[in-house]
């Protein structure tokens, strides 16, 4: 996957995570350590971010970087849906800045008494 990169919209995100959960484990494991040791690298190399995207994900520190990077790390090993938020400028509006993660669970319909993790990422620079 090291040379894979994707449309950084929710498309892109789906397409990602597809790739990854086919990959073998060393893959995911691979996958993961780039994430966890180096976010801020990986986000430009595995998404098409524009530059305002990338700077402003450079900006928001690396508490909140490695906190997303956590977030990410756990939806992998859950081989959780990830849902990316990326809302288009609004022109002649005001717009914002929003990078945040949540998770939740949802009740598996297979499984009784089980539940799938959802990982939803929003990243907005508008």
């Amino acid at each position: 996957m090291t040379t894979n990169q994707f449309p950084f919209n929710q498309v892109g995100a789906t397409d990602w995570r597809t790739a990854l959960y086919a990959a073998t484990q060393t893959v995911i494991d691979v996958e993961k350590q780039f994430i966890q040791t180096g976010f801020i690298n990986w986000l430009p190399q595995r998404f098409q971010l524009s530059t305002d995207q990338f700077q402003y994900a450079v900006s928001l520190g690396p508490q909140a970087q490695q906190s997303i990077a956590n977030s990410l790390i756990t939806a992998i090993d859950n081989r959780a849906t990830i849902v990316l938020v990326n809302d288009a400028q609004r022109k002649g509006q005001g717009n914002s800045k929003t990078a945040n993660s949540t998770q939740s669970f949802v009740p598996d319909p297979e499984i009784p008494e089980t539940s799938i993790m959802v990982l939803t990422f929003s990243f907005s620079y508008l």
